[in-house]
């Protein structure tokens, strides 16, 4: 099961993180659970959480905030069997898990997996975001421990996917790469997941300081949940 941790959520929960050293301690985390069209009313508070994919490796370029709010709207609301976990502190939005199934993916991810696997069974997990002053607190954690626990409670999902990008060494924006930059790949593991070397797909989007859009490549990663 994808799942760390045994501690039971309901749709709207809390959680104190721990105290670490170099962060503010104890903080409250609350736990939403949201599906369809209730992500409707919450656009514009996970839009904002998009800036993070300007960070290493994504290096997005920044878009108008109207075009984030958009993207939540056809993304995830707009799509019947969608589901969206945030983390509040307070009123604010410190991180956010999102996905569906993969049949209600974008077409370009759909096709990069084979035939028998384009199925409402995969579940693709779209996003998983976490603000900086915000991580190391296991919220990222415990965002895709209720993502996966709703994914694998409900009974609909023979398994769960994403992608991430993964750049080369020679990267030419390689420069932006944070000296303690640590890749989440051992997350991914400890949650189940392996990454499929048979499926690779590309991404495309704007980069820091560019015109237009460039592809970028990305593996797919997989857990089984039967």
């Amino acid at each position: 099961m994808l799942k760390i941790g045994e501690r039971k959520m309901t749709p709207t929960s809390s959680a104190t993180t721990p105290a670490i050293q170099g962060s503010r301690a104890h903080h409250t985390i609350d736990y939403k659970l949201l599906f369809g069209q209730q992500i409707r009313d919450y656009a514009s508070v996970i839009s904002p959480l998009l800036g993070i994919f300007a960070e290493w490796p994504y290096l997005y370029q920044q878009s108008d905030p109207l075009e984030d709010v958009k993207y939540i709207l056809e993304r995830y609301a707009d799509q019947p069997d969608s589901v969206v976990c945030i983390a509040f502190d307070g009123k604010i939005a410190v991180g956010a898990a999102m996905g569906v199934p993969l049949t209600q993916a974008p077409q370009h991810y759909r096709d990069a997996f084979p035939e028998n696997e384009r199925r409402p069974d995969i579940f693709y997990w779209g996003e998983m975001v976490v603000l900086k002053e915000y991580r190391g607190e296991h919220i990222a954690t415990e965002l895709l421990t209720q993502l996966g626990r709703h994914v694998t409670e409900s009974g609909k999902y023979k398994a769960i996917c994403f992608a991430s990008v993964e750049r080369e060494a020679d990267y030419r924006l390689s420069h932006h790469k944070p000296a303690k930059y640590v890749s989440l790949d051992v997350l991914w593991k400890r949650f189940g997941f392996e990454k499929r070397l048979d499926i690779r797909m590309q991404g495309k989007w704007t980069v820091l300081k560019e015109d237009a859009d460039s592809l970028h490549e990305m593996f797919v990663w997989w857990k089984r949940l039967d």
